[in-house]
């Protein structure tokens, strides 16, 4: 018994250790508009902007309300241009994005 609890003695100290060590983070809850990144500095103009991914978001943000080079936007986003020209077809798709002219793109 002695040895049992010398090892949950040891366990409770290693684990007390560990806590005293810890970063201390903000706290916020996942939901909350302060967690999620794309709402710190995005404003939103449509209600489907909510529903966008990660990749959608970034490009998206990009994209100014006069036309935007694709190539900027490839530049800008760190994607690849297969990716960036994927999420552009899907952003037409939902209706917040125009294509314009020489290989351009504006919001809606």
């Amino acid at each position: 018994m002695l040895f049992g609890r010398r090892i949950g003695m040891e366990v409770v100290a290693a684990t007390m250790d560990q806590s005293r060590h810890k970063a201390t983070r903000p706290t916020t809850h996942p939901s909350s508009p302060a967690h999620h990144p794309k709402h710190e500095t995005a404003k939103i103009r449509n209600p489907a902007e909510l529903q966008l991914n990660e990749p959608e978001t970034t490009v998206l943000q990009l994209v100014g309300v006069s036309p935007t080079s694709i190539d900027a936007i490839i530049i800008g986003s760190g994607m690849l241009p297969h990716q960036v020209l994927a999420t552009i077809g899907i952003l037409e798709m939902k209706r917040l994005i125009r294509r314009g002219e020489a290989n351009t793109v504006a919001r809606m």
